[in-house]
């Protein structure tokens, strides 16, 4: 959903607000409450299982934005003060606030928001390459969030990671979160009861592509980020597996029973 404002002084400050990457758009604006407070719990308990500060950033805007959009502000305030303790110079936390600010008509203060962020990643401030990592870190944390709103914010997350993995600048651990991110996603678009409901579905291609980005986060990341890529791996590798036909399937059990080559395709 596309924020709306009435006020000309509103609209000309949010068209400012989207000279940056945002979650205005997410796509929940037509969510009943009651599927808004499911994703919501679903999003609280995973907060134990994001120790990297670039993963908690994710969660945090994420649950921000699900709790402005249940009206919860107070509550979507705290999880923005989080992530801007974590991150100063987050910009979907800076855009988010601003939006808050500009819903609830509070113009004055959604402008000083906005020349104080506009000040801090201006030429003198912030390099090329850190804006260019800034944002490249929104467009992922963007990307998490289509990854949790379902199916039909799949293909959009696939799409944002993308992007994200081909801004320049970028560091390794920044790398390591995109791929993870990116391979989480497309192994979920490989489930039986997700695949059909996504735009160009291809079991190959997308199983190597998941494939390929867990190797990687496998070489590059942190130990924690590694456990978890292998475990991700051979969970894509059993989805994927499904999608075989029969032959397919024979020769793979036997390429993982250590066979030879001869023995594989023996008749």
């Amino acid at each position: 959903m596309q924020a709306t404002f009435y006020s000309p002084e509103a609209r000309q400050l949010w068209r400012r607000f989207q000279t940056f990457p945002n979650l205005a758009d997410l796509g929940i604006g037509e969510w009943r409450k009651t599927d808004l407070m499911k994703l919501l719990n679903r999003a609280e308990l995973k907060r134990e299982d994001f120790s990297a500060p670039v993963l908690q950033n994710q969660l945090g805007n994420f649950l921000a934005f699900l709790y402005f959009k249940l009206n919860m502000t107070k509550e979507a305030k705290v999880c923005l003060g989080r992530v801007k303790e974590l991150d100063p110079a987050n910009i979907n936390a800076f855009t988010t606030r601003g939006y808050i600010l500009l819903e609830h008509n509070r113009l004055t203060q959604a402008k000083i928001v906005l020349e104080e962020f506009e000040e801090n990643i201006s030429q003198e401030k912030a390099s090329e390459g850190d804006v260019e990592l800034r944002k490249a870190i929104a467009m992922g944390e963007k990307a998490y969030c289509c990854s949790q709103l379902g199916p039909g914010s799949y293909k959009r997350g696939i799409e944002l990671y993308e992007k994200a993995l081909s801004c320049s600048g970028l560091d390794e651990d920044s790398r390591s979160v995109l791929k993870y991110g990116l391979g989480l996603l497309l192994s979920k678009c490989l489930d039986e009861n997700v695949c059909g409901e996504i735009e160009g579905f291809d079991p190959d291609l997308f199983y190597g592509k998941a494939r390929d980005l867990f190797l990687g986060v496998v070489t590059e990341g942190t130990a924690v980020m590694v456990a978890r890529a292998w475990l991700l791996l051979g969970e894509t590798h059993v989805k994927y597996f499904r999608f075989l036909s029969a032959a397919e399937k024979e020769l793979m059990k036997k390429m993982a029973s250590h066979l030879t080559e001869e023995e594989c395709f023996a008749k």
